[in-house]
């Protein structure tokens, strides 16, 4: 009877095994907005004011899945938050009015250089055109 018991155990514990196969296989994902989000401070050239440093801080658009936002962008305040599009290792801004009133058309283009570098090569506002470096705080 021992051995009964102990085979049929055995032939239970055994199918269970085998059929206990994953549900599904959880791939990560990957955004390709994730080297830009966060703190940056900005060092725009040349100097605008006596702020030679400031922080932009982007985040992911909630709507758009190859969009940034760009909060304090030229240092403008909280309210500037212009959107930017991300192309692999490129940000674009394009032509856009920012702030709550709208008072500033804004655009740009720049190059993340690395994990913690991005480079401006054009950073417009209004009649203003500089060039900025961000790095990763």
């Amino acid at each position: 009877m021992n051995k009964i018991v102990r085979n049929i155990t055995l032939l239970l514990i055994t199918c269970f095994a085998v059929s206990c196969e994953p549900d599904s296989v959880v791939k990560p994902t990957t955004d390709v907005r994730d080297p830009y989000i966060g703190i940056w401070m900005s060092t725009d050239k040349p100097i605008k004011n006596t702020d030679a440093t400031y922080y932009v801080k982007i985040t992911a658009d909630p709507v758009f899945d190859n969009r940034v936002i760009l909060e304090n962008f030229f240092h403008l305040g909280e309210d500037a938050k212009p959107y930017g599009i991300v192309d692999g290792s490129s940000l674009i801004v394009p032509q856009q009015l920012t702030c709550s009133d709208k008072s500033w058309t804004v655009s740009g283009q720049a190059l993340l250089i690395s994990k913690i570098e991005i480079r401006w090569n054009e950073y417009n506002a209004n009649e203003l055109s500089y060039t900025a470096t961000f790095i990763k705080q």
